[in-house]
């Protein structure tokens, strides 16, 4: 059941890896180092970077595609999926 769960947990995190125009994502901003929703615009997969927008300022950054977090929505989903399997090891 365990070994169920991690495979599904890596699935899950490899597709929130895998970033293409339109994908939802958070982005550390440069200027101030914190961390802002925001959506990808243009990727170029030979260099590994992408262009984001943010929602609120609506400016644009180029940002390296391992550095972009998975919107909040995926991190509920795994951290719902690994709580479901922690309670269902110890019952």
């Amino acid at each position: 059941m365990h070994a169920l769960l991690c495979s599904s947990l890596c699935v899950l995190m490899q597709k929130s890896s895998e970033w293409k125009i339109g994908s939802r994502c958070q982005a550390v901003y440069r200027d101030d180092g914190q961390t802002y929703d925001a959506v990808i615009v243009a990727v170029d997969s030979e260099t590994g970077t992408c262009t984001v927008r943010y929602d609120y300022y609506n400016n644009e950054e180029i940002q390296r595609l391992d550095d972009l977090i998975p919107p909040p929505d995926i991190h509920a989903s795994l951290q719902r999926a690994y709580s479901n399997s922690v309670r269902s090891d110890v019952s």
